[in-house]
């Protein structure tokens, strides 16, 4: 990678709440576009979207969004060019050679490719996400950059430690999570991004969507979450951008300071 794509060791990074318009692609991108003009103001060096923000999770049409995954990257790339970022794209649809549907994490780099993936690995079981989904069948190795060793998770992934902790086994660091968590949850949503980011010592950002799609209402809460479990800052219900700065030289002293991780070498398969 060429210097201008290595992430900095002092990350400012930029989550993007949004009230996803529910098969209204057009005024999505526009939104994203505009947010990512306005978080401008910030020099981020990386923003993350919440999960499935181009067109929400719209049922029959899944398969023609699934199908502009490859063109819903390009928009982002191009965005990440112009701005010189590098963009966690939340989560789109991705369709595969034989018709079925991930939901899909992309992360774009500066140069506008996309460079890492990650598959949600858990279908929310009490909707029906599992009859239009299929789940990722293998964690991805984190994407390094610099200092950091990113690693992801999907919404309901955050129910499961597992996934997390057999990315820090591979290095990660800090984890980006895109999320479209409801009001009855809300609370759940901010006990678990605090549990992943405690029990395994890392940054967590995560970006949760807001607004209304019958008969669900988002609260957001989009929040960043330190290495020893606070919150760095977080959103209420509204639309807008959260700016955090995260600083590996405070992660890395305070691993050195509690090496709790060592603790957890016997659990690697």
């Amino acid at each position: 990678m060429s210097f201008i794509e290595q992430l900095p060791s002092k990350l400012s990074v930029c989550v993007f709440q949004m009230d996803v318009k529910k098969d209204s692609v057009n005024e999505n991108l526009s939104e994203f576009k505009r947010l990512c003009s306005e978080s401008m103001k910030f020099n981020p060096n990386i923003i993350i979207a919440p999960e499935m923000w181009s067109r929400s999770f719209c049922g029959e049409k899944l398969i023609e969004e699934a199908c502009a995954f490859e063109e819903r990257i390009a928009f982002c790339g191009d965005l990440a060019r112009e701005n010189k970022m590098w963009i966690v794209a939340g989560s789109l649809p991705e369709k595969t050679a034989d018709g079925k549907v991930y939901n899909t994490l992309p992360i774009i780099s500066p140069t506008g490719e996309m460079v890492y993936k990650f598959r949600k690995m858990h279908m929310f079981i009490n909707s029906s996400e599992p009859k239009y989904f299929i789940p990722g069948e293998e964690i991805p190795q984190p994407l390094s950059s610099g200092p950091w060793k990113i690693g992801a998770g999907i919404c309901f992934d955050l129910r499961f430690p597992e996934v997390f902790r057999r990315q820090v086994f591979e290095g990660a660091n800090f984890f980006v999570v895109c999320a479209q968590f409801p009001d009855p949850r809300l609370e759940h949503f901010t006990l678990l991004v605090r549990a992943r980011a405690l029990e395994n010592q890392a940054y967590l950002v995560a970006a949760n969507r807001c607004g209304v799609e019958s008969p669900l209402t988002f609260s957001g809460g989009s929040t960043v979450i330190s290495p020893n479990g606070n919150s760095l800052g977080s959103l209420d219900e509204r639309e807008g951008i959260l700016h955090c700065d995260l600083e590996f030289n405070a992660l890395d002293e305070y691993r050195k300071k509690s090496p709790f991780l060592g603790l957890s070498e016997k659990l690697k398969q």
